[in-house]
């Protein structure tokens, strides 16, 4: 029916006797004509516009040119124009097609935002310097949440809970390189606790709730290394301290590592222990006793911190020697208090705990003073 009417259409020579309207313009003489005009307007509305609309319009314009702008009479206002009319439900399929595609981007953006935001503030953490509390909260979290499973490993709840606020202060004080200082201390300490465990409980010299150290262990190990970072924090001494507050806070962890190491390694594979106070034989686990084992493998595992803490430029070599020797001092003294007034009447007051940070005072202290000394 379509090719019909464009074919009555297309019978005039010239494209305004079709009338520029569709059966508004045509001459009188013409009636026939118009009326053929107004059969494709009809036919326009009941079957091209709603079954070959596309079709229509690549005809009408290839043969006359002008269809294109005509208007079709009762059409609602918004279609306009015959192309318009056409058009419309490609538009607005486009129009639509478009928005639910950019909604979707924009969807995309939005949850993705945070999540970038997210990373970029950890990438900020880990990298600003010098710390800020605020660096300091977002990488020790960052450091806690990822590290749980191994930390819960070593740790109680409440331990756990009072690593964090050490670690925060030591990541406040000396950024990641404190912290990586910690955690080399925290993962050597615990796997020599984890040696030979079930020999030790059945010896009854283990560690309490099968190695893992609650808040009282956790300063007992970090008292003299927290000072340091707060004296750190606080510009205490000025400038020229900042690398002495360093060097005692290597000292001390230095100091506990290998009094952990030598405790465990000579509760584990001693063959004979002394009692440093009268060097007689006692049983391995005696407070104050040591053995050649366990002693060798304390100095050992001071090496290893302190040469750790030269790699990643913490201290100097210098630092490192007077860090090695400050904790065989502080042991020895350590172990001295344990045989002679640990446990004693009148001195019930010195626990394990107690030991502990009289133990990592000295060392740090002394790695201060032996630098001062030797400038």
């Amino acid at each position: 029916m379509a090719a019909m009417a464009l074919q009555s259409c297309g019978k005039w020579s010239q494209p305004w006797q079709c009338g520029q309207r569709l059966g508004g313009h045509a001459t009188q003489a013409s009636t026939q004509r118009r009326h053929s005009c107004f059969s494709l307007r009809q036919l326009a509305n009941r079957h091209l516009v709603t079954n070959s609309a596309r079709g229509f319009r690549e005809v009408c314009a290839t043969k006359h040119g002008f269809l294109q702008g005509a208007q079709v009479r009762g059409a609602p206002p918004r279609f306009g124009s015959l192309n318009g009319f056409l058009n419309t439900g490609h538009s607005r399929s486009g129009r639509s097609k478009k928005q639910r595609t950019t909604g979707i981007a924009r969807a995309d953006i939005r949850n993705s935002q945070p999540v970038a935001d997210i990373v970029e503030s950890v990438k900020w953490a880990f990298t600003s310097l010098p710390p800020t509390w605020e660096s300091a909260a977002i990488a020790t979290t960052v450091i806690f949440v990822a590290g749980a499973p191994v930390m819960l490993a070593g740790l109680s709840l409440s331990g756990y809970s009072n690593a964090f606020l050490l670690a925060l202060l030591v990541w406040r004080a000396f950024g990641g390189q404190g912290t990586l200082i910690v955690s080399l201390y925290f993962i050597l300490g615990t796997a020599a606790t984890k040696v030979k465990i079930k020999q030790k409980e059945a010896a009854g010299i283990a560690e309490k709730k099968s190695g893992r150290r609650g808040p009282g262990s956790v300063w007992g190990s970090g008292t003299a290394g927290a000072l340091c970072a707060v004296a750190t924090i606080a510009g205490l001494g000025g400038f020229q301290w900042t690398a002495l507050w360093k060097l005692g806070f290597v000292a001390s962890f230095c100091t506990k590592l290998s009094d952990t190491i030598s405790s465990e390694i000579g509760k584990a594979y001693g063959k004979t222990t002394y009692l440093v106070t009268t060097l007689s034989i006692v049983p391995r686990g005696t407070e104050g006793a040591v053995s050649f084992e366990g002693t060798l493998a304390g100095l050992v595992a001071s090496v290893i911190l302190a040469a750790f803490a030269v790699y990643i430029k913490l201290i100097d070599q210098t630092g490192a020697t007077i860090c090695v020797f400050a904790a065989q001092v502080a042991n020895l003294c350590e172990s001295y208090v344990g045989a002679a007034l640990q446990g004693r009447q009148g001195y019930e007051w010195i626990t394990n705990d107690i030991a502990n940070i009289l133990n990592i005072a000295i060392g740090a202290s002394l790695a201060i003073l032996l630098k001062r000394l030797t400038g």
